[in-house]
């Protein structure tokens, strides 16, 4: 039997909430203590306190904005994805990746956030099918005209507000469009490697050919995100320097 320290589940400290301009994954109470106003951690965007949001009050007006990451129940969800991030599938024969990823993707609750070099048709049709009970976000380079219309132009097929996507371009700037690989679920299970979201590469990975992998971590999860998504995010935000919290 697999050892167990319950100190484990009192040490489980998940992210409870995004930054505003960012993204960030912020643990609870993430700005406590700052003597002065509010600051992202990782894009460093200052919270303005008004009448309604002292500086004391972050954590509140984030969650008002609808930028919290609550679920019904947190330690069920995360044995489900204990369980679809295990190398077998249903009937004990060895997974492949793409078997895993789409297990764990089945089991998303709250939201999906990735980083590619290119996708392909198949994402995009199980990231929109996802869009319909999630948030998912995106950021996509080396996007040519037909992927650039699945990106842009079929805003209908999915619901107002759940499919974001920042895109570069294939061949234009492409000294700033990111080469990272990284998927993260709820905060709680990311994929990281060299794979792109396109099928063949994630069944190259199948063969040794191209490699990706799991990470349970939750803090490594967070880690990853803030340093591989949320820069990019932030760049592109329309928010400047100060959020000033007004009620939404």
């Amino acid at each position: 039997m697999a050892d167990f320290n319950l100190q484990t589940l009192y040490d489980f400290r998940p992210a409870k909430l995004f930054c505003e301009k960012c993204l960030a994954l912020l643990v609870e109470e993430p700005f406590a203590g700052s003597p002065e106003n509010p600051r992202c951690p990782v894009c460093r965007v200052q919270y303005e306190p008004t009448e309604e949001y002292s500086r004391f009050r972050v954590d509140a007006y984030l969650k008002d904005q609808g930028l919290s990451i609550e679920f019904g129940n947190l330690l069920e969800h995360c044995t489900k994805l204990a369980i679809a991030t295990q190398p077998y599938s249903s009937l004990g024969s060895a997974a492949s990746p793409l078997y895993v990823l789409l297990a764990t993707l089945s089991c998303a609750e709250k939201f999906v956030h990735f980083t590619s070099y290119g996708i392909s048709e198949f994402f995009m049709g199980a990231l929109k099918l996802m869009a319909h009970t999630i948030q998912v976000r995106g950021i996509v380079s080396n996007v040519d005209k037909r992927m650039l219309d699945e990106i842009t132009a079929f805003k209908n097929e999915v619901p107002f507000g759940r499919f974001e996507f920042i895109h570069y371009l294939r061949n234009e700037a492409w000294e700033e469009a990111p080469h990272q690989k990284f998927i993260v679920v709820d905060g709680l299970v990311a994929f990281k490697g060299s794979a792109n979201l396109t099928l063949p590469g994630w069944r190259k990975a199948a063969k040794g050919r191209d490699h990706v992998e799991s990470v349970t971590n939750v803090n490594e999860v967070i880690g990853l995100h803030n340093k591989l998504f949320s820069p990019v995010w932030a760049a592109h935000s329309k928010r400047g320097d100060v959020v000033k919290m007004v009620p939404f």
